[in-house]
């Protein structure tokens, strides 16, 4: 079960221990050989992704980081270079049109998410990738709606053969539907607590998206580049069926569904954990996430004034994009910082972070 946290602390992973199966073990001397120059032969309600008791670093992932190019330190990572905004790579999706339980502001926010993005951190257009719920699905660009798919390809598109380099910042905002899902399913005999989601805009005919499977992901991003990676997530996860447009979450479908899909997803991903397993831990260390409320709160929309008349914005993510032009943040300012800014803008729902790096500079800061 995953537990919300509104004040992260710093965790750090132990070293990974040379591994006992001949395939793991030969990964296990190239990162050893490679590292010290010797040569050898042959040849990326929340989704709160939880205090971990224990994590234990791929070795896969320390071979995929050497030969993307990333410097490496036996025992030990090269350190960080000063963060450059132009080389920050954004993820924006938004979705406002779900056949189901639609939503009203999202839209409008990841617009102006984009707009402060370029204006105020210095983000380049070309380096925002961004999947925008339309008015109406049949009439967008299928390859820019925001569905599992697409959502899911965009996350696979932060690799090293594309424009994105070892070190370089990674942005993950969302704003949307939420569902919270009971693990195992009720007709099990004992609840081991909950799998929180994303809901994509297809939702209705495909599974949501898991915590455990995004996690998975990032943690390889994170592990192969050295990436540090931040995520913003609008969206809540109480598991209610609520039909307020105004509350961005919505209940669950088939917990086994999802998790089996998203299984599938990561067939190819060598070495990873099975998100089927009932005591599969998160990856703390790879990411923070920056989230709308609580497990136990909802995100709220709240209507704004624009020259057309009335409107619609998220309350998380209209109070972010202040605070961001607001100056508050000065230089050096942490995941921390940010939150103690967020605060005091709501009454009805408090924002949390969670992560192993809540200490560190935001995703823009040197």
């Amino acid at each position: 079960m995953y537990h919300t946290i509104r004040y992260a602390q710093s965790w750090n992973p132990p070293h990974s221990n040379a591994p006992t199966s001949p395939h793991h073990s030969n990964i296990y001397k190239r990162v050893v050989s490679r590292a010290l120059g010797q040569s050898v032969g042959g040849t990326r309600s929340l989704p709160e992704f939880g205090f971990a008791q224990e994590y234990e670093m791929d070795n896969f992932a320390q071979v995929l980081r050497l030969e993307s190019g990333c410097n490496f330190q036996l025992g030990s990572f090269a350190a960080s270079p000063q963060r450059d905004p132009s080389r920050i790579y954004a993820i924006v999706i938004s979705i406002d049109r779900y056949s189901s339980y639609a939503l009203r502001g999202c839209v409008a926010d990841a617009l102006a998410m984009v707009k402060c993005l370029v204006q105020v951190v210095g983000v380049p257009e070309e380096r925002i990738q961004t999947l925008l719920g339309p008015k109406d699905q049949h009439d967008a660009d299928v390859s820019s709606i925001p569905s599992r798919e697409n959502i899911l390809s965009a996350l696979r598109s932060l690799s090293p053969e594309t424009d994105i380099k070892c070190g370089d910042p990674i942005l993950f905002y969302f704003a949307g539907h939420g569902s919270r899902y009971t693990w195992p399913d009720p007709d099990d005999d004992k609840d081991l607590g909950f799998v929180e989601a994303l809901c994509p805009m297809d939702r209705d005919t495909v599974p949501d998206i898991s915590d455990r499977e995004l996690n998975t992901i990032l943690s390889r991003i994170h592990h192969t580049g050295e990436h540090p990676i931040s995520i913003i997530l609008d969206c809540c996860h109480s598991g209610g069926a609520t039909r307020s447009s105004t509350v961005r979450t919505v209940p669950p479908n088939s917990l086994r569904a999802m998790l089996h899909a998203g299984e599938e997803d990561l067939k190819d991903l060598l070495g990873h954990e099975s998100i089927l397993d009932k005591n599969w831990r998160p990856d703390l260390d790879s990411h923070v996430i920056v989230a709308a409320c609580g497990e136990s709160e909802f995100a709220q929309e709240v209507q704004v004034a624009v020259r057309e008349g009335a409107g619609y914005r998220g309350a998380f993510t209209k109070a972010l994009i202040n605070t961001l032009r607001s100056g508050a943040l000065r230089e050096g300012a942490t995941y921390e910082d940010l939150f103690k800014a967020l605060v005091p803008h709501f009454s009805s729902q408090t924002p949390v972070i969670a992560g192993g790096r809540t200490k560190t500079c935001l995703w823009y800061q040197n």
